[in-house]
């Protein structure tokens, strides 16, 4: 007799919902802040991150090990580039992939920060702050590009406002036995939004509403 796979299927997804779930219990009454993402990579963990491959965030990072400002994390770097993006102009929704930014970056929507963003954002990116819960998707369409005196792309930040999770690059062992460090594992979504507003960039709420303003801009 075979089996109704109209059945199967949500039963699968129960099951895999309740592991999730449970894992986030165990976490939370372990006393450690958790985030969407740190549930995610406990029940399928990310491989290693590389030089070029953003790190999602981590709640999880010793505090020794943080980075208390942007020159700590990235001492080399000269200015930050703010940026919009179309990630679904690409297979790869990574804002920087290989040295080069996204295809679906938008010139008009690219501005250096002055001195005082740059200090809203590294308040919004160092430091500790409570654990942001974020929802299981991920489609990125703001970020900051940190480059050299030559021009050459150093690191990148990328957020998704619309499902509260983002990545950024680099963050690996090497760096922090350099004393570096990696940002922090939670971030302050609000104050970076605030940021890309009060710059008139676009902070829309729904993928139809992106899709509808990335056609207007062809």
């Amino acid at each position: 007799m075979k089996a109704d796979i109209s059945i199967f299927l949500p039963a699968c997804l129960l099951l895999i919902l309740a592991a999730c779930d449970q894992t986030a219990k165990e976490l939370h009454d372990s006393g450690n802040v958790v985030s969407t993402q740190d549930v995610l990579e406990s029940v399928n963990p990310l491989p290693e991150a590389k030089e070029d491959i953003p790190g999602m965030n981590d709640a999880t990072v010793p505090p020794g090990h943080v980075a208390k400002s942007l020159k700590e994390w990235i001492p080399e770097f000269h200015r930050v580039d703010a940026l919009l993006y179309d990630y679904t102009a690409n297979t790869n929704d990574a804002l920087v992939w290989s040295g080069k930014v996204h295809p679906g970056v938008l010139e008009k929507f690219t501005k250096t920060l002055s001195k005082a963003e740059l200090e809203r954002l590294e308040s919004c990116v160092t430091g500790s702050r409570n654990g942001n819960w974020g929802a299981l998707c991920y489609a990125p369409h703001h970020g900051f590009v940190f480059y050299d005196e030559n021009d050459q792309i150093l690191g990148h930040l990328e957020i998704c406002f619309m499902c509260q999770n983002y990545k950024y690059a680099p963050r690996t062992e090497t760096q922090m036995e350099q004393g570096k460090g990696p940002l922090s594992g939670n971030w302050d979504l609000q104050g970076m939004k605030k940021i890309f507003e009060q710059m008139s960039f676009p902070v829309l709420d729904h993928p139809e509403k992106w899709k509808a303003f990335f056609e207007e801009q062809k």
